[in-house]
């Protein structure tokens, strides 16, 4: 059932489902089939290729992400209806099938699929914790965190209106304790995403923000509105973060730039790529606080 749930066959899941009859029954590892229908990493195209969706230039047809998309959310439906666990077996450093469908490494969105798993009652605010065998270090995030770093603007939307809380921070291995909107601000590659649209093109968004906004760019105008805009990092020992504790985002993006916005409309004009990028973040931070 596991193997029909991770390739979207849904003739042969619905069989097997049927047949044995438990919603919430794992592999050797622990794995149960709804984790693995949530996520879209590495299953797209052996589905089309099993469909006949691809072209004879190996092209998806138009209609590809759709098909594939609706067949999985009708996949996890039936299996949420039988009793499966939206959050999944366990907690811990496992990630739940709403983590699993944030991060999506794919050219279709995904989102639908963490719309339905939060209308189900997924919890927006799990905190996973990873721990390295026989360490004393963990590494901590949640679902927005992921959505922030990794996933699509629409993601980051459909998790706020399902109460993510933007001020609930994550902990990465190097202890940088940072909020959503501080991790896109202190991004290394702020006119790149490292999820599915850092591979795939997306006319909605532009890697060097000259058209029009990158993913991350996008992301930070959408948790500004609900974030504390006041809140100053936390002292941290992390190399990438110490030049910037006891400051707020704003002054995060003026350190960055150099001291701030080249020209009043804050909007990139007269830099290129990074440069752009943090600017429009800036631009956008110095516009709602005068709405404010």
């Amino acid at each position: 059932m596991l193997d029909a749930a991770s390739s979207a066959d849904s003739k042969k899941f619905f069989a097997v489902l049927d047949e044995i009859g438990d919603p919430n029954i794992t592999d050797a590892t622990g794995d149960m089939a709804l984790e693995w229908i949530a996520t879209s990493d590495n299953t797209l195209y052996p589905f089309l290729e099993r469909e006949g969706l691809r072209g004879d230039g190996h092209e998806v047809r138009e209609n590809a992400c759709q098909i594939w998309l609706s067949t999985r959310l009708e996949m996890a439906e039936e299996l949420l209806k039988r009793g499966a666990l939206v959050d999944g077996p366990r907690g811990g450093s496992r990630w739940t099938p709403l983590m699993n469908a944030i991060i999506a490494h794919d050219p279709c969105d995904n989102t639908p699929m963490v719309k339905m798993l939060l209308k189900h009652g997924a919890k927006s605010n799990r905190i996973n914790v990873s721990r390295l065998p026989g360490s004393e270090y963990a590494k901590t995030t949640t679902p927005l965190t992921m959505a922030a770093e990794d996933g699509r603007p629409e993601t980051v939307t459909a998790l706020l209106e399902g109460g993510a809380e933007p001020e609930l921070t994550s902990d990465s291995w190097a202890g940088d304790d940072l909020t959503p909107l501080f991790a896109i601000a202190l991004n290394n590659n702020p006119n790149h995403n490292a999820g599915p649209l850092g591979d795939f093109s997306d006319d909605a968004y532009d890697s060097s923000c000259d058209r029009a906004d990158s993913a991350l760019v996008s992301k930070f105008k959408l948790l500004l509105t609900v974030s504390n805009l006041d809140r100053e990092l936390m002292p941290r020992t992390d190399y990438r973060t110490k030049d910037f504790v006891g400051i707020t985002v704003e002054k995060v993006l003026e350190h960055r730039l150099g001291g701030g916005c080249t020209f009043s409309d804050c909007n990139g004009s007269g830099r290129v790529a990074e440069g752009r990028c943090l600017e429009r973040m800036l631009g956008a931070l110095l516009d709602f606080r005068k709405t404010r």
